[in-house]
Parts: structure tokens; C-alpha cells; sequence
């Protein structure tokens, strides 16, 4: 089952479970976070990526930005994380347009 091992995933499918009729609206707690899209606005590192490894489509993993709002030497350090990257079935070209293009029908 993907996201069995991250804690916050086992958090939220318990709590989840432990409320009347959430489950019967929601479904599979697996299938919803891969439904779901990420974007990585100033949160690449090796911990985020192993977190969004376990409970993410990797499809749906996009660059994401808080410019203007970021600081130069925070958008250093995302680009200097995300060229470090170093996760299975993640990919830098992915994350920076691919999947982006895929979610807008811009692919090639």
C-alpha cells in the first residue's frame, strides 16, 4: 500500500478512519493522496522528496514557487536541493515541465 511507511499518511488514513462515514465518502486514503497534485514551492530536500516518494503519483510532483515572495537565496537552495535529487521514480525534468505539461496537455 503506497504511504504505509510515512507517518503523516498513517496519521491522516487513521483519522480518517476513525470518522463516521469520512472513509465511505473518501475511499481508499491511498488512492486519494495519489489523486492529488504537489507542488514543491520552496520544500525540495531529500526528506520531502522521500515523503512525496511514498505517497505521490510521481506524475503529479510539480515545480512550484513562491516568487515573488521567496527570497533569492531561497530559490538558490530549492534549485541547488532539487539538482541533488536522488529519489526512485522521481525525475528533475519531470518535476521542472513534464508534469506540468502532462496536467495541461502540453505534452510532446
Amino acid at each position: 500500500m503506497p504511504g504505509a511507511r510515512c507517518p503523516f499518511f498513517s496519521r491522516v488514513s487513521l483519522s480518517l478512519n476513525m470518522m463516521p462515514g469520512v472513509i465511505e465518502r473518501v475511499g481508499d486514503p491511498a488512492a486519494a493522496f495519489r489523486a492529488f497534485y504537489f507542488d514543491t514551492a520552496l520544500a525540495a530536500g531529500a526528506p520531502t522528496f522521500a515523503a512525496l516518494g511514498q505517497i505521490a503519483d510521481p506524475s503529479h510532483i510539480l515545480f512550484g514557487t513562491d516568487f515573488q515572495m521567496a527570497p533569492d537565496f531561497g530559490l538558490k537552495t530549492f534549485a541547488a536541493e532539487l539538482e541533488r535529487l536522488d529519489a526512485p521514480g522521481l525525475s528533475r525534468d519531470a518535476i521542472y515541465r513534464g508534469n506540468a505539461a502532462l496536467l495541461l496537455g502540453r505534452a510532446a
